[in-house]
């Protein structure tokens, strides 16, 4: 599984915080004010989202009995 099918199947906001967070270099504290969450729950949605793409891809490479390339 590629990295951008991983994030298609992350829930709206889990992708809204890894795109304003990596992608947009955002600050954290002002992503968090936008979607009117507390920092705390920002980086807790932050943290179950790479935990969700680690596993999906993981688990998509451990399926075809794969490696990941490096």
């Amino acid at each position: 599984m590629q990295m951008r099918q991983a994030l298609e199947m992350l829930p709206e906001r889990e992708r809204a915080i890894l795109r304003a967070t990596y992608v947009e270099a955002r600050e954290p504290r002002n992503v968090a004010a936008e979607l009117r969450i507390s920092l705390s729950h920002f980086y807790r949605l932050q943290k179950q989202a790479i935990g969700r793409i680690r596993r999906l891809v993981l688990d998509d490479v451990h399926l075809r009995g794969g490696s990941l390339g490096y």
